[in-house]
């Protein structure tokens, strides 16, 4: 069953964006010790979604934890994409900002981070890159 949301608040563009960025974060390797941490996934997905780094990659906080999300931009409508949703379920998830509700107001950008792991970003997105070529995936992929 497809939701009020997808029919009506979301662009096939950010829906197509959201397939895309869902089928990236599962092919993100795992590290052998420790976790890729937000910042790093958000800047990956970007890449590979989007490797002229139009998309924003916005650092700031979730409620009080450090997070980083990136913001589609399709017309005049704005969208949250977090590809690495903190303490929900699905991981990768698409947000309305102009919603009314607490989840969107729970984003605050700050500051753009000077501690990303550059070179996990680019090995990780060499990765995905190989990982997905060729692929064709879901209902809205084609229409973007």
């Amino acid at each position: 069953m497809r939701n009020y949301a997808e029919m009506e608040l979301f662009t096939l563009r950010a829906l197509a964006q959201l397939e895309w960025a869902e089928r990236v974060v599962r092919y993100i390797p795992d590290l052998k010790q420790g976790w890729i941490r937000c910042h790093e996934v958000a800047r990956i997905v970007r890449n590979c979604l989007d490797p002229n780094r139009d998309m924003l990659v916005k650092d700031g906080c979730f409620g009080i934890v450090d997070h980083s999300w990136l913001v589609i931009a399709d017309g005049d409508h704005r969208f949250i994409l977090d590809p690495y949703a903190i303490g929900r379920l699905p991981q990768v998830q698409l947000i309305d900002p102009f919603v009314p509700g607490v989840l969107s107001r729970m984003y605050r950008a700050g500051r753009e981070r000077n501690d990303i792991n550059e070179r996990l970003v680019e090995e990780a997105t060499r990765t995905v890159r190989r990982s997905l070529t060729g692929c064709k995936i879901g209902v809205y992929a084609h229409g973007d």
